[in-house]
This record gives C-alpha cells, sequence and structure tokens, in this order.
C-alpha cells in the first residue's frame, strides 16, 4: 500500500514539471481597452486619431478620450499606448469612424489592415462615415450618455434593425470580404445645430473610396428592400399620395413592409447593359388621416405604387451618378453573361448608361384597426 502510494507521489510530481504556464495571458488589471477610434486626415500626409479608452477607476462611468498623430494606424497607436501605463487592448473596439475627407481622398482598407491582422481584434465592429471632424463625435457631450461608444454602438444597431442602415462591420468592409464588382454602402453620420449625432443615411462607396454622395435614411430603406436585404423590425415608410389636401398631413398615410420580394433580370447586348428590378411588397397601412385604407384599398394600393417606383427608380439614378454600384449588377453580368461583361468598361461609362429600371406592385395585408 505504501509502495502504492510512493509510486503515485513520484508520478504526480513528474507531471508537474511538464506543465506549462500561460506565456500569452493578459491579465486584466495589466491592460487598458480601446472602445472606439476616429481617423482624420491631418498635416504633412499624417493621420490624426482619436481614442476612447476606459478609464480603469470609474468605467462604466466614464471614459477618457485622448487625441494623438502619426503616419498610420500602427503609430497613431502606439502614440495612446505611450499615454497610458497599461497596455492598450482592441478587442472590445464598437465603433470606428472614418472622416469623410480621408474615406474619399485615400480610401478605407489601408485603414481597416490594422484591425485584421491579430487573430484577437474584433471583426464585428460598425465602421461610420462621418461628416466634418471625426474628433468632435467622441469629444462633444452627448446628453445622457457618458461613454460615446456604447451610444454609438447602440444607435448603429437600432437603425439596422430598422432597415435604414446595412449591416456592416470592419471585416465586410474590407478588401478581404469584397466582393468583385459590388461597391458597399456604409453609415453616414453628421451632426445636428445643436451638435447632436444623427445618423443620415448611407454612404455610397466606388471600391473603397467614399463618392461623396449619400442616400437619405428615407432612400436608404428603399435601396435596403431593393438589395434584398432583410431587417428585424419591419421597414416603414411615409408616402405622399396626394397634393391639395388640407390640412397637409392628410395627403400622406404612412406604412410598414410585412414582406418583400425582389427579382432582378440584367442583360448586356451590343455593349449595352439592362437592368429590371421587380419589388413586391406586403404592407401595413399604420395612418391614413384622410382616407379610409380598407374602403380606398385599389386607390391607395396604386398611389403607392407609383410613388414607390418613383422613389425607386430616383435611388438607382443616384447609385448610377455616384458611380457606385452598391446593387451587385455587374457581379450578377460578371457571372452570368461574362463574356459580354469583359468588352464592357464597368466602371468607365458602362454602369453609369446602362438602363436600369424598376417596378413595384403593392399588396395591403392589414388595414389597421381604424377604418
Amino acid at each position: 500500500k505504501m509502495k502504492r502510494k510512493l509510486q503515485f507521489l513520484f508520478i504526480s510530481i513528474s507531471c508537474l514539471f511538464l506543465l506549462t504556464g500561460c506565456w500569452d495571458q493578459r491579465l486584466l488589471k495589466e491592460t487598458r481597452f480601446i472602445l472606439a477610434i476616429g481617423i482624420d486626415k491631418a498635416k504633412d500626409g499624417k493621420v490624426k486619431g482619436t481614442y476612447e479608452v476606459e478609464n480603469a477607476q470609474v468605467y462604466p462611468q466614464s471614459a477618457i478620450i485622448t487625441e494623438v498623430e502619426g503616419i498610420n494606424g500602427r503609430d497613431t497607436t502606439l502614440a495612446v499606448n505611450n499615454k497610458v501605463s497599461e497596455k492598450l487592448d482592441v478587442s472590445k473596439l464598437k465603433v470606428f469612424f472614418i472622416g469623410e475627407k480621408l474615406a474619399k481622398e485615400e480610401g478605407i482598407y489601408p485603414y481597416l489592415d490594422i484591425l485584421l491582422r491579430e487573430p484577437n481584434n474584433p471583426i464585428n465592429t460598425f465602421l461610420i462615415i462621418n461628416k466634418g471632424e471625426t474628433s468632435s463625435y467622441l469629444t462633444n457631450p452627448i446628453p445622457d450618455e457618458a461613454i460615446p461608444s456604447d451610444y454609438y454602438q447602440k444607435l448603429i444597431q437600432k437603425e439596422v434593425d430598422s432597415g435604414i442602415l446595412t449591416n456592416m462591420n470592419v471585416l465586410k468592409s474590407s478588401k478581404l470580404y469584397a466582393a468583385t464588382h459590388h461597391d458597399i454602402l456604409l453609415p453616414y453620420m453628421k451632426q445636428s445645430p445643436d451638435q447632436t449625432p444623427v445618423v443620415d443615411g448611407l454612404a455610397m462607396f466606388n471600391g473603397d473610396k467614399f463618392t461623396g454622395q449619400t442616400l437619405s435614411p428615407r432612400e436608404s430603406v428603399i435601396f435596403n428592400l431593393l438589395d434584398n436585404k432583410k431587417s428585424e423590425q419591419q421597414p416603414s415608410l411615409i408616402i405622399k399620395i396626394r397634393d391639395h389636401e388640407h390640412p397637409n398631413i392628410k395627403n400622406y398615410i404612412s406604412l410598414s413592409v410585412l414582406n418583400s420580394k425582389r427579382k432582378i433580370k440584367v442583360n448586356s447586348q451590343n455593349e449595352h447593359v439592362t437592368g429590371k428590378f421587380s419589388l413586391d411588397l406586403d404592407i401595413s397601412i399604420i395612418e391614413s388621416p384622410k382616407y379610409n385604407a380598407q374602403k380606398y384599398d385599389e386607390f391607395l394600393t396604386k398611389a403607392i405604387e407609383k410613388e414607390l417606383t418613383k422613389r425607386t427608380n430616383k435611388v438607382i439614378q443616384k447609385l448610377q451618378k455616384a458611380n457606385s454600384d452598391g446593387l451587385g449588377i455587374g457581379q450578377q453580368l460578371h457571372s452570368f453573361h461574362y463574356k459580354e461583361f469583359q468588352k464592357l468598361d464597368w466602371k468607365g461609362e458602362a454602369y453609369k448608361n446602362a438602363d436600369i429600371k424598376a417596378t413595384v406592385k403593392v399588396t395591403i395585408k392589414e388595414h389597421g384597426l381604424i377604418n
């Protein structure tokens, strides 16, 4: 018995020598997390970075905002690292702002590269294009909000769920995820006169460069329906159906989209591209101050179809004018009409001059409780 105990003790002690420690462990007490990053163009070809870093002593009651300059993303991060005693970590990064001037002149791919190199870095961080100086979005106080990154993360997610914004993040916006002949659209943010940040629709891109053109929130809903993107909530639209009613509110109705189906057909012949979108919507009338929605079902259906068809074609025209193929027309041609596509200067003039039209069909499924 004693011999067995000694043998077991010897084996146990021997095993201890074979065990290794966690050489790559990261202690929380030695780490400070970056929660938000904003980058802008600075003078002499440098980048201005604004960083929101957790205030370890009182987080989540407050965070620390610091501004630095550097030649690239790594250089600005090192500059911030020199200001804190702990090691910086971006694994909890929530939002990444890129100033519109930088996105327009230099593109976004070079500035996303640093976030895609390390396995611990997040890839679901929301990417935002902002109007004006990026630093102001993180330094200006937001009413009743202590942590800017929390506010922006919740705001963007809410707009994605509502069908206004596309669900784009750092990975989906990078060259690693880039689809052939299918441009991206990213959340666009501006500040209201009282300096409150607001979502102002979608920024249209040509490749990795911001075109300088945007879709309004109302147009963004149409774009997402055209692009067959589904949302957690039912997208809402306000439709003008008359011009002469008084008071003015009687000229409008409000609706929500219960279900949508999109069909697309593209073709290329003699280097001329044609495309046709068919959008079928099941809707619910949620506000109709003038008309009994059930009694005037046919009139309202035609009026809504006419207005939505008009709006949808306007969105397509804006995309073409900006040379932003956010609906992936080029991808469709490349996949199904490859030989014809090879003859086209797609992002030269072919896309801009393509004859692309849409028609919208509506079925009123719900008329509301009040008739």
